[in-house]
């Protein structure tokens, strides 16, 4: 489900930034740290928290400086590492 999931809410995490969503930004970014949190991703649930936590205070710098780029590195090497350990067929 995470590898499913998870590339479809960053595409909906970045379309949200890029239209200057703040609500939509944070579901997206609430909705990854839940995905993330299933396998006890601690950088990763970190990263979707933060950037969950600027979206809800109406920042959006944090999210269009890199923050976007950031949990998308951190979500491809849980998604390697969970198919390195046989859990994605």
């Amino acid at each position: 489900m995470f590898c499913e999931d998870a590339p479809q809410v960053l595409d909906e995490l970045e379309q949200a930034v890029t239209s200057g969503d703040l609500a939509a930004a944070r579901l997206a970014a609430h909705s990854l740290k839940g995905l993330a949190s299933t396998f006890f991703a601690r950088r990763t649930i970190d990263l979707a928290f933060r950037l969950e936590s600027e979206a809800a205070n109406g920042n959006l710098a944090a999210l269009e400086e890199g923050g976007v780029e950031q949990l998308r590195a951190s979500i491809s090497a849980l998604a390697k590492e969970l198919e390195q350990r046989g859990f994605v067929a």
